[in-house]
This record gives C-alpha cells, sequence and structure tokens, in this order.
C-alpha cells in the first residue's frame, strides 16, 4: 500500500509552492484524496505525476 502524503510535505519535496500543487491538483494533472479536512496524495501517484513532466529524465528515481 503507498504512503499518503500532505500538500505541504510534497511541496517542500519538490520544492514548489503548496498553492503549485493545489492547482496541479485542481487541473486534474495530479490525483489526490481528501482525508478529513487534508488533502493527501499518494506516493505512487507523485511517482506517476513527475514522471509525466517533460523535463522529467528517468535518470534517477524521486524519493518522497
Amino acid at each position: 500500500m503507498a504512503e499518503l502524503v500532505k500538500v505541504s510535505e510534497l511541496s517542500k519535496q519538490l520544492k514548489v509552492s503548496s498553492s503549485h500543487i493545489r492547482r496541479e491538483i485542481e487541473s486534474g494533472n495530479l490525483q489526490a484524496l481528501n482525508v478529513g479536512a487534508t488533502v493527501r496524495i499518494s506516493t505512487d501517484e507523485v511517482e506517476r505525476y513527475i514522471a509525466s513532466l517533460p523535463a522529467y529524465k528517468k535518470k534517477e528515481k524521486v524519493k518522497i
């Protein structure tokens, strides 16, 4: 089972703003789950999202 991460945790890992992550969720580029009052993203979904980015090179795997 994949781990779930918060928007704030993911934004720190990817070095982007939380609002950027939320925009990606709202646009449908990144799938997320509502868990209570928080939004969570599975690590499997994060890997899929990163792999879909045009600038991503599969030389090294991103650790979340």
